[in-house]
């Protein structure tokens, strides 16, 4: 299996400026090394159970999924929803965590007609 880069982006939405007036989202992004998955039946199935189509599988590392995780408003973790590969966006709907590769393997769906959310980089120090 070959190793690619992809973007995973966390999106805080709903944030409110200081008179509690809804100003959107941001979306953070953090880029990481993941290996391409083939999509099994048994992966197709699942996502048609709950109403959608499973077009990418992609394994990282559970370390490296879990430095995408920001904290929200109330210091909750908010998990990464979109993933970015060859320059297509992805929902990420199904995270599953498999302790023997220690992977998280991520099935996705191909995201439509997706409206962008202002991009933030992470500061390096």
């Amino acid at each position: 299996m070959r190793i690619e880069e992809v973007t995973l982006l966390t999106i805080l939405e709903g944030q409110k400026d200081a008179d509690g007036f809804d100003i959107g989202g941001e979306a953070i992004e953090t880029e990481l090394s993941a290996t391409e998955m083939s999509v099994k039946v048994s992966d197709r199935i699942a996502g048609e159970h709950e109403g959608w189509k499973v077009s990418l599988k992609m394994a990282v590392d559970i370390d490296d999924y879990e430095t995408a995780f920001i904290m929200d408003s109330k210091g909750r973790p908010v998990r990464p929803q979109k993933l970015i590969y060859k320059g297509v966006e992805y929902f990420i709907k199904d995270p599953v965590k498999n302790l023997e590769t220690h992977e998280m393997e991520l099935l996705c769906t191909e995201v439509e007609g997706w409206q962008s959310l202002p991009v933030i980089s992470p500061q390096t120090s």
